[in-house]
């Protein structure tokens, strides 16, 4: 399944430019972040990673107290 990441569509350019620094802040602490799935997202890394989440545990059972995504950046200057 692909997901579209329909919160990417009409982004503001300042907004991706706020996503792109905080992926540069985060990037060197070389961990990842946790998303719970009854969290209200404070950035929009967060928000991205709430909507995958979503998409992949809709039509699915779980539990909203133990369940949401775990997501991280990488910088890749070199285009690959």
């Amino acid at each position: 399944r692909v997901c579209d990441l329909q919160i990417l569509q009409g982004v503001s350019g300042e907004a991706m430019e706020n996503l792109t620094k905080t992926c540069r802040l985060l990037f060197p602490l070389d961990g990842s972040s946790w998303m719970p799935c009854t969290a209200d997202p404070r950035c929009l890394a967060e928000r991205l990673a709430q909507e995958v989440f979503e998409f992949h545990a809709k039509g699915f059972a779980f539990d909203p107290k133990r369940s949401g995504a775990e997501w991280w950046v990488q910088i890749r200057d070199s285009g690959h």
